[in-house]
């Protein structure tokens, strides 16, 4: 199963210092960017004094102040800085067979090598190659990669049998509601390269088709031995079987931010309607043959979970839960101030208010475990050195917390069992334990699900 990695991209560069005794920011230099007279372009960060002042800030948000220089690791995955111009020469030079005037970067069947399918998971989806990415669009083959850093969005597309290279780059993803670049894309696409897609066959089967693909699916690119795979199972895709025989993801919205609907074609093969990009449903590699949805990104795919990991159950659980807690530590103050201001006093055995006392500790700790986990993630989102070394004793510290409170879980269960043996206790302080004892469960489970109390420095 793929799983985009920069990592992966790193360890290429590494290669190339080892294999060339150079430093990977000069070796491109002296043989792609002079040869290609790509003056404008540079792998060095922070940016060389020279070409500094030419360089757009980034923003978050539009509306947001500038942001200083990214200084992008893990080194050179997604590091290059450039021009448009600059990288239509680099473009062109792929057109050419690696030649541009007189210079030559690559011989002409390294070029065909890098542009052939490397890997897919299905003879119909697209696959990898060696650096670009493999699509089919308006009747042409496209070789393409994306790029995106915390403020810059980039896409380059080649359309090789027509000699046309397309660039776009801009410095701010906005809310991430829509893709400019990719409306931009397949506008250019329709514009120059007008396609009408064959009529799309009736299948009788597209009902029962529907509902064998349907379920929740998490992405293959995630972190699966540590706490970030909470975040994980968060994300992912939702298909919906529609009665008509179509399904919707709700991944994959149209710029109007409505989910696109997607007809059965063929065998576990859907395509969307009025459109051209393809699903393909398949059973994966292990031994449970779970399923999994291959789509027009071949660097990772969507797999198929059960209850365990279905989002579409731990987040209402995971909500409920912390509803019950967080409400019962607020008010507690609160209800000793108004039986204090009316002379009440609660009648409890010094172990009933012992267990209370260890039943409001446990609520604290579960809430603090997670504010902290969900705080320290935030934090690393815009700090990425963050998820290393510097960063491991704060997690590991929440995640102390974090076990003491699903220790504490025990604590909350003990005490609901002497409620219920407890003949004089009202019935409803029986259910309020009982209902004590299932949002730490509830709590739980979502941690264990998502590895939150794993303590795996390995992101």
């Amino acid at each position: 199963t793929p799983a985009y990695s920069n990592y992966g991209a790193a360890l290429a560069g590494y290669i190339v210092e080892r294999v060339s005794g150079q430093p990977f920011s000069e070796y491109i230099q002296q043989n792609i960017f002079q040869p290609l007279g790509m003056t404008h372009s540079t792998f060095v960060q922070p940016l060389p004094p020279a070409l500094a002042p030419n360089m757009s800030n980034g923003y978050l948000l539009a509306s947001d102040e500038p942001k200083p220089f990214e200084v992008v690791r893990p080194f050179p995955a997604g590091s290059q800085s450039s021009t448009a111009a600059d990288m239509a020469r680099f473009m062109i030079a792929h057109l050419q067979d690696g030649q541009l005037g007189d210079a030559r970067i690559l011989r002409p069947e390294t070029v065909r090598l890098m542009h052939s399918r490397l890997f897919a998971l299905d003879d119909a989806a697209n696959a990898m190659c060696y650096g670009f990415l493999d699509a089919s669009s308006n009747g042409h083959r496209i070789l393409w990669h994306a790029g995106d850093t915390q403020y810059f969005h980039s896409n380059l597309h080649l359309i090789p049998d027509a000699g046309i290279g397309l660039f776009i780059s801009y410095n701010s993803g906005g809310k991430g509601e829509i893709s400019p670049r990719t409306i931009l894309w397949e506008a250019f696409l329709d514009r120059y390269f007008p396609y009408t897609p064959s009529a799309a066959p009736i299948l009788d089967s597209a009902k029962e088709a529907a509902q064998a693909v349907s379920g929740t699916y998490i992405f293959s690119l995630r972190s699966e031995t540590s706490f970030l795979k909470a975040f994980g199972l968060i994300g992912g895709a939702t298909v919906s079987a529609a009665e008509d025989g179509t399904i919707e993801v709700s991944a994959f919205t149209d710029p109007t931010g409505k989910p696109k609907r997607w007809q059965a074609v063929a065998p576990m093969t859907f395509r969307e309607v009025n459109g051209q990009e393809t699903l393909i449903f398949k059973r994966d590699r292990t031994e449970s043959g779970s399923m999994e949805m291959l789509w027009s990104l071949p660097v990772f795919t969507f797999q198929r979970v059960g209850l365990w990991e279905n989002k579409r159950l731990l987040l209402p659980v995971l909500g409920i839960s912390l509803l019950i807690m967080l409400p019962t530590l607020v008010l507690t103050p609160i209800a000793w101030l108004v039986r204090r201001h009316y002379g009440h006093k609660l009648e409890l055995t010094p172990m009933e208010r012992r267990l209370r006392i260890g039943v409001w500790i446990v609520f604290a700790l579960n809430l603090i475990f997670i504010a902290a986990m969900l705080g320290l993630v935030v934090y690393a989102s815009t700090h990425f050195d963050f998820l290393s070394d510097r960063g491991n004793t704060w997690f590991h510290l929440a995640q102390v917390i974090g076990v003491l409170g699903a220790i504490g879980t025990l604590v909350v269960l003990y005490n609901a069992i002497q409620s219920w043996r407890n003949r004089e206790k009202r019935i409803w302080g029986k259910l309020q334990a009982t209902l004590f004892v299932l949002a730490c469960l509830g709590f739980l489970w979502f941690a264990l699900a998502g590895n939150l109390l794993k303590f795996s420095s390995n992101y």
